[in-house]
């Protein structure tokens, strides 16, 4: 399990920088603003907001335990790229 004081550290960080939650069901979450989510000593809630609004403002929030936690990682802005990585010809 990830330590959430390791989570916290992160979503302090100056200027705040995208990151990625990866979960052991491969669900991704995206957290663009710090105050997007909800840290407790078990579990991490990920603030959801309409696209109609902007952030830090959340609608609702899915909750996950910390346990289900694989990694929490810089969010690329770039869409992934599709494909094996070799360059078409």
């Amino acid at each position: 399990m990830i330590n959430p004081r390791d989570i916290d550290a992160l979503l302090k960080m100056e200027p705040f920088r995208p990151l990625r939650f990866v979960f052991t069901d491969g669900t991704q979450e995206v957290v663009t603003h710090p105050d997007n989510v909800l840290l407790t000593a078990t579990s991490v809630g990920i603030g959801q907001h309409d696209q109609r609004l902007d952030p830090p403002f959340a609608d609702w929030t899915k909750t996950y335990a910390l346990i289900h936690l694989v990694s929490v990682e810089p969010h690329n802005q770039a869409a992934p790229s599709e494909g094996n990585g070799k360059s078409g010809g």
